[in-house]
Order: C-alpha cells, then sequence, then structure tokens
C-alpha cells in the first residue's frame, strides 16, 4: 500500500524542467548475500540509483533513487525475473518522496556584479542574498557567512591582495546541495606615478646682429637685440647656459640657476 507521495517541481528552462527525483523505500525479505547482489544489479540494469539494502525498524529495507513513477517501479518490481527473488517483496512501497536537487541560488550584492568595483582599503564585507528557505550554510572565501538577522543576506569580511580578486561563494542547502557564485572586485592602493616635462621661458637683450645660444642651441634675436626662447628642462639640469658673441666675435657666457 502506498503511505505518502509528495513531489516538488521546480521552474525549469525553455526546454522544460527535469523530472522530479524520488526516494522509493521497500520493506523486502531477508536477502543472502548472492541474493541482494543480484537484485541490485536488477535494479541498477534498469536504471535505479543508489541501491541500499538495510536494516529500519527491525525490518529489511530497500531503498534506492528513480526518476519513475511509482507505478512504473511497482511494475519493475513485479517483473523479477530470478526465482530467488520472487519473494523477496513483502510489501508495497511504503515510502516515495520527492528529492531536492537544485542547488540554492546565490544572488551577489556587493560588489558590483560586473566586477568594476574598486576599493582602497581592505578587509571588504562580502554580501550576497540566499533566497532558499532551507540554506544550512553561506561560505565566502572559504570562511562561514553571518546571517544578516532573518533576512536570507549573508556578509563575511574578507582581506584582499592587491589587484582583482575573485571571491569564491558557496551555499548548501539541508539535502547537501551545493550552489556557488564568484564575486569579483579589485584593490587598488598604488599612488599615481606622475610624469611631467617642465619648460621655461628665457628671454633678454643683447647688442643688436648678436648671435645667443641658450644650452648650445642658436635663438633667434631681432633687429633690436631682443631674444625669447621657450626651453625643455631635462631630469636634474640645474642650470642655463646663455652664450653671446656679437659680430667682432667678442663673447659673453652666463650660467643662470633654474632653482627648480
Amino acid at each position: 500500500m502506498l503511505l505518502g507521495c509528495s513531489a516538488s517541481l521546480s521552474a525549469g528552462t525553455s526546454k522544460g524542467p527535469p523530472p522530479p527525483r524520488y526516494v522509493a523505500k521497500i520493506v523486502v525479505a531477508d536477502l543472502e548475500p548472492d541474493a541482494q547482489a543480484r537484485l541490485e544489479t536488477y535494479l541498477q540494469e534498469r536504471g535505479y540509483h543508489d541501491v541500499e539494502i538495510g536494516k529500519e525498524n527491525g525490518q529489511t529495507v530497500l531503498v534506492f533513487e528513480t526518476d519513475r513513477h511509482v507505478a512504473q517501479v511497482e511494475r519493475d518490481l513485479a517483473r523479477l525475473e530470478q526465482p530467488s527473488l520472487s519473494i523477496v517483496r513483502r510489501g508495497y512501497v511504503v515510502e516515495y518522496k520527492a528529492v531536492d536537487t537544485i542547488p540554492p541560488e546565490i544572488k551577489v550584492l556587493y560588489p558590483e556584479a560586473d566586477g568594476s568595483t574598486v576599493v582602497t582599503e581592505q578587509p571588504v564585507a562580502i554580501t550576497v542574498e540566499v533566497p532558499a528557505p532551507d540554506t544550512a550554510e553561506v561560505r565566502i572565501a572559504g570562511k562561514p557567512a553571518e546571517r544578516v538577522g532573518s533576512s536570507q543576506v549573508y556578509r563575511a569580511e574578507v582581506p584582499l591582495a592587491e589587484g582583482k580578486n575573485e571571491i569564491e561563494i558557496q551555499a548548501t542547502d539541508e539535502m547537501g546541495n551545493v550552489g556557488t557564485a564568484q564575486a569579483v572586485i579589485t584593490l587598488d592602493t598604488t599612488a599615481p606615478a606622475i610624469a611631467a616635462r617642465i619648460k621655461i621661458i628665457v628671454e633678454g637683450d643683447v647688442e643688436p646682429g648678436s648671435t645667443v645660444l641658450i644650452n648650445g642651441e642658436v635663438v633667434p634675436v631681432d633687429d633690436k637685440g631682443h631674444y625669447e626662447h621657450e626651453i625643455r628642462v631635462r631630469p636634474g639640469q640645474k642650470e642655463i647656459e646663455i652664450v653671446a658673441i656679437d659680430e667682432s666675435g667678442n663673447k659673453s657666457v652666463e650660467k643662470k640657476p633654474l632653482g627648480l
């Protein structure tokens, strides 16, 4: 006699939901080891899984997993071909219930799901939501996460390494199903490098018709003897040299400290 039957169908993809899995429990006669082995082989050959025979409340009980309806299970058991197994069953299926095989869903609340979050300090609090009501444990980066009040939100402080961090998250329900997710966050504590080029304007007046060189470079001089020129300061340069040569070949040299 069938005493109980329940099943919960999960939402599926466009291909349709997977068939529900069940655990069937049947009271059987006491079996010799060779008969037990033949029974297990018979069931496994017909697509039944995790076949076990054990004791429960003083009775020998056959337990196995299947995605078949209870009526199909009854028909399969009625077709036992081996004579030694023809009286194996003392009763009909006494328990037949759905098995939850769907892992918990994990939604990462912090950091951002697109991996764009950048922080300058650590540790950080990774926060996730696990809507499943039968969640048994949530682990973030390998450590148990703390549940926030009576909500389905969990958090854990996680140390970070410099650069990109990929943090693994696991949620386990009461049936042992494990859901996984990953949070990506970047730690950036390095100050930006500064690259600067310094330019200065050097200007002055010399005798009209003179030639002027600044750091060895000839610069234009107008007909009134005025010059004005932009120069780039080299790294480590401490002074500039200005040379003026008149039309008679007389030369003056002046060095100006930069004071940078």
